[in-house]
């Protein structure tokens, strides 16, 4: 499935992408209360789901390279996982307060279930979270991520900055692909990729935050 969306992609023009692997679901306030892993920790019971579904995915990465080199096209593995796991260990060195909670807060269990409407969303600190919710990033760790895709180091992504970039400039489309886990609460029924974002020769960058 997943190699079928990205061969989509590659049919209507992409030729550069950032397969971005699955992060660790098992960290995310909803799992830290459902799971009850000891204080500090992840929920491993998840998380141990999602690595080898990432290494599978890694594997795909280097057999698209394998397979369709002639085509131009270049397909680069994102560590996700391991990128937001170094940033919960080292969430202060980040910019980050506070890790285990969302900043948008329902009232039961604040920051552990998903915003509803009229809730008192976080206006001034929400860049001081790493969640914004019971599930979701926020925009200032995802930001850390994208950014980690471009100029991390080999552990976080294949480099993309060196095919996407020439002296800072970006010389053609490139696609940024998320896996997005099924069912209530990022349960790890991972079927499926869409596109997240890309960038043009133009410059004009296309980010959504999930």
């Amino acid at each position: 499935m997943v190699q079928q969306h990205i061969l989509a992609l590659q049919s209507l023009g992409l030729r550069k992408f950032f397969v971005a692997a699955v992060g660790p679901l098992g960290c995310t306030p909803n799992q830290l209360i459902v799971s009850h892993p000891p204080r500090g920790e992840c929920a491993d019971s998840v998380n141990n789901i999602i690595k080898p579904f990432n290494l599978l995915l890694k594997s795909l990465v280097d057999q698209l390279n394998e397979s369709y080199s002639d085509s131009g096209s270049i397909f680069a593995y994102g560590n996700v996982f391991g990128a937001f796991i170094d940033m919960l260990n080292n969430f202060t060195s980040y910019g980050f307060t506070v890790k285990d909670e969302g900043c948008c807060s329902t009232g039961i269990n604040p920051g552990r279930k998903p915003c509803v409407p009229f809730s008192p969303p976080c206006i001034t600190t929400r860049d001081k979270y790493v969640f914004w919710d019971a599930c979701h990033p926020t925009q200032a760790a995802n930001e850390i991520i994208a950014r980690m895709a471009y100029s991390g180091p080999p552990s976080d992504s294949s480099l993309l900055s060196n095919q996407c970039k020439v002296n800072g400039r970006i010389l053609s489309l490139c696609c940024f692909v998320k896996i997005f886990p099924t069912g209530p609460f990022g349960k790890t029924g991972m079927d499926g990729a869409v596109p997240v974002g890309a960038e043009t020769a133009t410059g004009t960058t296309h980010m959504h935050s999930y």
